[in-house]
């Protein structure tokens, strides 16, 4: 499940199949991926409430809606929402400390903005 949910971060990232800056990793309890690419505030964004709109917010609703809700899907969405709580806290500061027109550049654990204009 986590590497589906550093995936769908991936998927979002431009160019993420065929860039060298783009670094996939497993620590001790999580699993990670992160760009040292400059990416508007909106990509970034995007790039992290992907997984938990897609895993934990989507999946759950197409599922019921073709009856193959189980319990193995639900333990899915219930563990990718709980995986997503960082995601979550970085979305609600990176809205509440950037301007509409930062740009967002990673740098291993540390992630920097510079306004854009």
């Amino acid at each position: 499940t986590l590497i589906l949910h550093e995936f769908f971060h991936a998927a979002f990232i431009p160019d993420f199949l065929n860039s060298k800056e783009v670094y996939w990793g497993l620590s001790v309890n999580a699993a990670f991926i992160y760009t040292s690419k400059e990416i508007n505030r909106k990509r970034y964004l995007i790039i992290t409430i992907a997984p938990f709109t897609i895993i934990s917010v989507f999946l759950p609703v197409i599922t019921g809606e073709l009856n193959l809700l189980s319990i193995y899907i639900y333990f899915i969405v219930m563990f990718n929402a709980f995986a997503s709580s960082a995601d979550i806290l970085n979305l609600f500061l990176v809205l509440i400390q950037t301007t509409r027109r930062s740009h967002i550049v990673s740098n291993g654990f540390k992630t920097f903005y510079k306004n854009g204009e």
